[in-house]
């Protein structure tokens, strides 16, 4: 589960936007979100677990031993273990180096469970920590853990600064991105498709100027994966910003606030 909240789409407001309006530090405030209402599917069963709304779909022994997985950017194999009858642990590794680890606690009357993690899949090993809450809305299956089920996140959340700020700069009509865990770039506002260095899964970007607000693509490969859209305030301290995922097809919706 990645801690990210920097992809955006939004209703503009009659602010005329140049590159030099997004300049400086922003954080995502996070009790602004409104999160995906799709649900994560999750099941874990007869010692296998299944995430079936992964892209693409992960399915691994859950014996506490590390699998291969494919086609995921940020890891290639993958550790599950059911720990009692409240409790799951998940663990990625890539290339033999461990990314990432989360523990999901179910709450006594299994309408909930708390996500607790860190992630150091950023290039440069910075990581991002957090916890969160994740709410049922299907049941689990007769004879699986009570882990499984349909859940959505909620706003209910606490993430580090590492997960939650990035930085703009601009000169003329050029953008520069950079975030605390190594991922930038430097594109033209309306120009042409931008290499992103230091992540694996996001590694081009478009940017596009409106009237109102700014428009951000986010590529891996040739694929597009993210459509993103920042509108700063009148007074330039805040930004209304909403995310489609395309691999997901979820969006969400949040503010972010200059530092």
């Amino acid at each position: 589960m990645k801690a990210i909240f920097m992809t955006a789409l939004a209703v503009g407001f009659a602010v005329p936007v140049s590159a030099a309006s997004i300049d400086g530090t922003w954080k995502a405030d996070i009790k602004s979100a409104k999160m995906p209402t799709k649900p994560e599917v999750y099941l874990l069963k007869a010692g296998t677990f299944t995430c079936s709304t992964c892209v693409p779909k992960i399915v691994v022994s859950a014996d506490g031993n590390f699998h291969p997985v494919s086609g995921h950017p940020y890891f290639d194999e993958m550790s599950v273990a059911e720990v009692d009858q409240h409790t799951v642990k998940q663990e990625t590794r890539k290339a033999g180096k461990l990314i990432f680890t989360e523990t999901d606690a179910l709450s006594p009357d299994g309408k909930s469970f708390v996500v607790t993690f860190t992630d150091t899949s950023g290039s440069n090993g910075t990581p991002v920590t957090g916890r969160a809450v994740m709410k049922r809305v299907g049941a689990a299956p007769a004879g699986a853990h009570a882990y499984s089920g349909s859940w959505i996140r909620t706003n209910d959340a606490q993430f580090s600064d590492s997960g939650l700020t990035f930085m703009f700069s601009s000169v003329g009509d050029s953008i520069s991105f950079k975030a605390p865990t190594g991922s930038a770039f430097t594109a033209k506002l309306n120009g042409p498709k931008s290499p992103v260095t230091g992540d694996p899964g996001w590694t081009a970007v478009t940017l596009k100027g409106r009237p109102n607000w700014i428009v951000e693509t986010d590529y891996r490969g040739d694929k597009a994966i993210a459509i993103q859209m920042m509108t700063p305030s009148a007074d330039g301290k805040t930004m209304k910003v909403r995310s489609r995922d395309l691999l997901h097809a979820t969006t969400m919706s949040y503010t972010v606030v200059k530092q």
